[in-house]
């Protein structure tokens, strides 16, 4: 499902490394940043929009430790420090239904592959996906004025 990020907290802790070979365990991402910002996108009526359209979505008081909350952290604080304080919120989006296809094939036709058949794989179709960054945007702008 869609899950409407609600904070960004001030940690860097990840399991693997980042494509520049970082790996960052425990740290902030500004050590003299806030422990966590507030997403300033209307998330609970982004929510209710998208379940008003039927795409399944929930709020999220967390966009985990890696890279995804590293970005709503740092770019919820860039936003602020702009004039007129851009709204600024992220939105986690599943594997389109084609790639968890194509990742279960290859496991079954090389033996690898990052899923098998139990492991859980959320996914959405992309179409789904499309419809649903559409909703968020259009009630993000009204709520805005």
């Amino acid at each position: 499902m869609i899950r409407v990020e609600r904070f960004g907290v001030n940690l860097a802790d990840f399991a693997i490394p980042d494509n520049a070979g970082a790996r960052h365990a425990g740290k902030a991402i500004e050590p003299d940043g806030p422990q966590a910002r507030s997403s300033t996108i209307p998330c609970a009526e982004i929510r209710a929009a998208l379940l008003e359209a039927g795409i399944p979505a929930r709020l999220s008081n967390s966009a985990g430790s890696y890279l995804c909350n590293a970005t709503l952290y740092s770019a919820l604080g860039l936003c602020a420090a702009r004039p007129g304080s851009p709204a600024c919120g992220f939105i986690h989006l599943p594997y389109a239904s084609h790639q968890v296809a194509a990742i279960l094939k290859d496991h079954t036709n090389k033996g690898g592959g990052a899923l098998n058949g139990e492991s859980p794989a959320p996914s959405l179709p992309i179409e789904t996906m499309t419809a649903a960054a559409r909703i968020a945007v259009e009630t993000a702008l009204k709520a805005r004025g």
